[in-house]
Parts: structure tokens; C-alpha cells; sequence
């Protein structure tokens, strides 16, 4: 379980007797408690942000997976807030992996950055490696 209460079903948080936990109290149970209720209501945010300018959406999506640690992920997340304007049939969903593992954890995106692009939700391309002519490449699919 993780420490925002989260069990293994994305979405479900458990806390209280029903954790195997050293300490169960009640004091810990309301710690927890605590803990699981914005975890959730983070989640709910996600989901709802990420179905309705995403999934949702009739643009196709550059979703780019960055982390403010990753020099290189931060430098392609610059360039294409600079490029998007550019192209108006497409949308930008930066996605901070760090503090959305679970939305990383669903792409399968193990290293940083990656650049999805989808279309009607569906991934109709994948990039790990980015130099300028792929992101033009991109923009003229």
C-alpha cells in the first residue's frame, strides 16, 4: 500500500483495521484517514482533467511524461509550448511524472521524457529520443 492509502486498484483507498499496519489506533486510523482523503480527491481531479482534455478531446494530444529533474525533459517541454501555438489542430499536456506515477505507470513510460501523441485517446505515437525533424515529422501526421 502506498503511504497516500492507495491499494493496488487504482482509484480504491483503504484505511483504518483493514491495513496491516504496526500501530492501530485511532489516532492513526484518522492520520490516514486524512492521508487517503486528498489522495483520493487528487485522484478524482486527475482522472476528470485528464478524460476531459485528453481522452475527450477532438485535438490530437501531445502528452509529454517530464520531470523538473531532467534537464533534457524541461528543455522539450520549453520547445513545445513554443511550437503548439503554431499548430492549432493540436493540444499540450505536460504531465510531471513524479507527482503522476500512476498516469506514467498506466503509458508504461519508464524513462524521461517521453512524448505520446493521441488521438481520440487512442497512442498513435511514441518518442523517446526527440530531435527537432521528428517534432516537425509529428505536427505533419
Amino acid at each position: 500500500m502506498s503511504p497516500q492509502q492507495e491499494t493496488r486498484l487504482p482509484g480504491v483507498f483503504a484505511v483504518g483495521d483493514v491495513c496491516n499496519k504496526f500501530l492501530r489506533q485511532v489516532v492513526t486510523a484518522a492520520g490516514d484517514g486524512a492521508s487517503a482523503a486528498v489522495a483520493a480527491s487528487q485522484y478524482l481531479e486527475q482522472e476528470a482533467f485528464w478524460q476531459q482534455h485528453v481522452l475527450a478531446s477532438a485535438f490530437k494530444t501531445l502528452v509529454l511524461f517530464w520531470s523538473p529533474t531532467v534537464p533534457q525533459s524541461v528543455q522539450l517541454m520549453t520547445q513545445l509550448e513554443q511550437e503548439i501555438v503554431n499548430h492549432p489542430g493540436w493540444r499540450f499536456v505536460p504531465v510531471d511524472s513524479y507527482k503522476n506515477q500512476r498516469l506514467a505507470m498506466r503509458y508504461g513510460v519508464t524513462e524521461l521524457p517521453t512524448l505520446l501523441c493521441l488521438q481520440h485517446g487512442e497512442e498513435i505515437r511514441r518518442c523517446r529520443q526527440h530531435d527537432e525533424l521528428l517534432t516537425e515529422a509529428i505536427f505533419a501526421e
